[in-house]
């Protein structure tokens, strides 16, 4: 646990979050949703043409159900993935390279193309070895998946993202134009799937004021409605946050335990050591090398304790593999941020703790018998 509050310090979700905003309003009037997916496409691209921005787009929100999860098929072969959708200017504004292939043209972003791009992930996934692109597969794109597959085409490989959540890599990702078939439907039965994303440039204040000029300009009637969400702010970092106070929590317990540990080992072996420093005292009394009888006496203490350790070692990594099977899963927050079951660092370390911890419980009474006159250790009771 303490190895994965570590890790989260430093988990890179893929994409920017510092200076992207979501523009959530009031985009349905007179409670008409079907109306709000056009007016969120107009304001994307007013926002885009902006000088003080840095671009809008059209497309999930990150961390926040900006996605659903349809069947797959490809071949014979069949499944689950997370799906996104994502105007031509998405990618670039989250900062999501494209490592093979191309991005979407504005041309297939708003007339629905048949055309997908996948993550890293999902390539190894259904094609390892293979080169996705120009691949076939076919999409429920039914929001109730009642088994209306679509057919569309590999154009691109992106990097990996934790958009599901900040704690794990998501292990399939495909992303398609914001005006597919069947977008307005998934958007309407999966809220978040589509909304107007902003990015921020220079100074936050003219970019705020540039955003709400743009809205006045497009309907003046949402500006009482609107606000801007980070998705740093508002949502990556308190996520992070319930993650590592939950870690947290776990190591403050796994340090008491071990302070424990120690110390019940350290008082054991330093007992046993002591009642020989009779022993001792003969050792020396006879001529034998007080360098010889040190190391004698330390190796003997940890002869039980290489009998602990492979006990302990046994046990740890059962009860590591329970915990993982309790804990990382799809659908769950990895709370150890990719640490394996079977991590050496957590184990290597914990077996130098214990050893080190021995072998000073026994050389610390050991070398105090060793300076004890014989005859006062030969009297010793």
């Amino acid at each position: 646990m303490t190895r994965g509050v570590v890790r989260s310090l430093a988990a890179d979700p893929g994409f920017e979050t510092h200076h992207v905003f979501v523009v959530d309003a009031a985009f349905a009037p007179h409670g008409y949703p079907a109306k709000a997916i056009e007016r969120k496409r107009l304001l994307a691209a007013q926002l885009r043409e902006r000088p003080e921005l840095g671009g809008g787009a059209l497309g999930g929100h990150p961390l926040n159900g900006g996605e659903w999860y349809p069947p797959i098929a490809i071949g014979h072969s069949q499944g689950l993935v997370t799906a996104g959708f994502a105007s031509d200017t998405y990618l670039d504004m989250l900062r999501i390279p494209v490592l093979r292939g191309r991005n979407f043209t504005a041309q297939e972003a708003a007339s629905g193309a048949p055309v997908a791009i996948m993550s890293a992930s999902t390539v190894r996934r259904f094609w390892p070895n293979e080169n996705p692109l120009g691949k076939h597969f076919k999409l429920d794109m039914d929001p109730h998946f009642g088994g209306a597959f679509t057919d569309f085409e590999v154009i691109g490989i992106v990097r990996d993202v934790r958009f599901d959540n900040p704690t794990r890599i998501d292990p399939t990702h495909v992303y398609l134009p914001a005006g597919a078939p069947g977008a307005r439907a998934v958007a309407l039965t999966h809220h978040s799937t589509l909304e107007v994303l902003v990015r921020f440039q220079g100074n936050r204040q003219s970019a705020l004021s540039a955003v709400e000029t743009a809205m006045e300009a497009f309907d003046k009637n949402l500006l009482p409605s609107l606000r801007l969400i980070n998705v740093e702010d508002d949502d990556a970092r308190p996520q992070r946050a319930v993650s590592q106070l939950l870690a947290t929590l776990a190591t403050i317990l796994a340090v008491l335990a071990i302070m424990l540990a120690g110390t019940g080992i350290y008082g054991v072996i330093a007992y046993v050591v002591s009642q020989r420093t009779k022993e001792i005292g003969i050792r020396i009394a006879l001529g034998a090398n007080s360098g010889a009888v040190l190391k004698n006496v330390i190796l003997q203490g940890l002869r039980p304790v290489f009998a602990g350790l492979f006990l302990g070692l046994t046990a740890a990594a059962g009860m590591s593999s329970v915990l993982h099977w309790a804990l990382v899963f799809p659908e769950a927050w990895d709370l150890l941020y990719g640490v394996p079951f079977y991590d050496p660092v957590t184990f290597v370390g914990m077996v130098c703790f214990v050893m080190g911890i021995s072998a000073l419980a026994s050389a610390v009474p050991a070398r105090r018998a060793l300076r004890v006159d014989p005859i006062t250790a030969l009297r010793y009771e």
